[in-house]
């Protein structure tokens, strides 16, 4: 007869090794590693459950809720939380300018301006389209509680400098029409394979010394000086006041 010891320990009797038992923290942030991944690639997190993200974690559902009391904590933390702490940053960054830069200095911080903003907002893109057109009820409240008010905050900063200048500009709808080029040229990065970074930022470095409509009244000198393309007179009234 053979060694009853040997029958125990041979394949059926192996044991799984247990798992490492991470620090809270570590496993925290594994967690929400996964429920971020499992989020953006379902693009629902209604239907989302807890058990795909733990699946995706390789830990048990029961282990997540020792670090998260729902589903709805932890599509905070790990969607809106990220989003809320970049559109911060880029708020931030934003209203480092806190001058008019000098005729010879414009256009180099135009240029790192854009680049600076058009990097902070690439990681983002796939967050911000999950909760801006994800469950109506949590897009109405991320972007009047977060957005909004990340674009009122940029706004008055924006007040402050034309106050120095005064060019008359309405604040807010400058400080939109910035997050609405960056936004989608970091959008264009991630799904456009011959999107090049230094071409885009040196396109609205141009744009923001010369404007999308220069006045072509004038001697045409912006004209000139932007692509050498000859245009055609605008009708009267279209681009030109009446009386010029």
């Amino acid at each position: 007869m053979g060694n009853p010891g040997m029958a125990k320990s041979g394949t059926k009797g192996k044991v799984k090794p247990k798992q490492r038992r991470l620090p809270s923290d570590e496993r925290r942030g594994t967690i929400l590693a996964a429920a971020r991944k499992v989020f953006s690639q379902s693009g629902d997190p209604t239907g989302t459950t807890m058990k795909s993200i733990a699946n995706a974690a390789g830990i048990s559902e029961g282990i997540i809720y020792r670090h998260f009391e729902s589903k709805e904590q932890l599509y905070f933390e790990s969607i809106v939380q990220p989003l809320t702490d970049t559109i911060s940053a880029y708020v931030h960054e934003a209203s480092s300018i806190d001058r008019f830069p000098s005729a010879e200095t414009a256009d180099a911080m135009r240029h790192l301006f854009w680049r600076n903003i058009i990097e902070s907002l690439q990681p983002i893109v796939p967050l911000l389209g999950l909760v801006l057109f994800g469950e109506p009820k949590q897009a109405r409240q991320f972007y009047q509680s977060n957005f909004s008010a990340a674009v009122d905050a940029l706004a008055e900063r924006w007040q402050n400098l034309f106050r120095q200048q005064q060019p008359n500009h309405p604040s807010r709808e400058v400080a939109l029409s910035v997050l609405g080029m960056t936004l989608m040229f970091a959008v264009d990065a991630r799904f456009n394979k011959e999107f090049d970074l230094d071409s885009a930022v040196d396109s609205l470095t141009e744009i923001t010394r010369f404007g999308f409509w220069p006045d072509l009244a004038q001697d045409g000198s912006a004209k000139s000086a932007r692509s050498r393309r000859t245009t055609k007179a605008p009708a009267r009234g279209v681009g030109t006041s009446a009386g010029k």
